[in-house]
């Protein structure tokens, strides 16, 4: 956890998968999973944090997945990195369902428009619109994308 917090990720790691060893097998470490995927996730090994983040879903009940759709989200990016966009989808809607939050939108709306889901893509992009305005504004935001071209106004890409 120290290493983790100091953005050590590659000691977070290293001192996770001790920890996990050591641990009794019936023990849930889902805490240490994170830590390790996100640390993997952050430094590129996107298979190895699919593994971790897939371990932590085995077990969720219906609150832990309500309560903790960012590993969902985990999930759907780790797939995306992979190019394997069907699965990418799968999970973030997941994500999504449970907790739109902007990440998990945004993640959504990518492979979404990846896939070419036109109808989709332009309710998760007014989603995105009504959860943060902000982004109307933002560097490269939607507004912009829009006034050069990228995204035709009134939320109509395709």
């Amino acid at each position: 956890s120290f290493y983790f917090e100091k953005t050590n990720y590659i000691n977070t790691i290293k001192y996770a998968t001790k920890a996990l060893q050591m641990a009794p097998s019936d023990s849930k470490q889902s805490d240490l999973l994170n830590k390790r995927g996100i640390s993997r996730q952050i430094l590129g090994e996107y298979k190895n944090a699919l593994y971790d983040y897939l371990e932590i879903i085995n077990g969720y009940t219906e609150k832990d997945m309500k309560e903790n759709a960012g590993v969902f989200s985990n999930i759907g990016y780790c797939y995306f990195e992979d190019n394997q966009l069907p699965n990418a989808l799968k999970y973030f809607k997941i994500a999504v369902a449970y907790q739109p939050d902007i990440d998990q939108l945004i993640g959504l709306l990518t492979v979404q428009y990846l896939q070419e889901k036109k109808d989709d893509f332009n309710l998760t992009i007014k989603k995105v619109k009504d959860l943060e305005p902000m982004l109307n504004e933002g560097y490269r935001g939607i507004t912009k994308l829009e006034a050069e071209g990228f995204i035709q106004k009134n939320t109509r890409l395709f």
